[in-house]
């Protein structure tokens, strides 16, 4: 009787240190996730930027050799010329 207390004791322990292990985990992977989220908003927020800025450029360039901004089939932006824009 006394060994079947024992595992059970023995058990029980073990489960607690597992569902401790559990719970150190995920807070371990809640953070990082948050982390990553962070990291991933601020690169969202660079990739836009830069968009912005060539888009930017590519427009200026238009303007200073008389076009217009475009994009060609094979998605390279272009400038067309103001006699192909009409």
């Amino acid at each position: 009787m006394s060994k079947t207390i024992e595992i059970r004791t023995l058990l029980a322990r073990l489960d607690a240190q597992a569902l401790e292990q559990l719970c150190q985990e995920v807070v371990r992977l809640d953070e990082e996730n948050a982390r990553l989220r962070a990291d991933l908003a601020r690169m969202e927020e660079n990739a836009e930027g830069w968009r912005d800025e060539a888009m930017s450029l590519h427009e200026q360039l238009a303007t200073a050799l008389g076009g217009q901004p475009g994009i060609n089939q094979s998605g390279a932006l272009v400038v067309v010329p103001m006699e192909r824009c009409a």
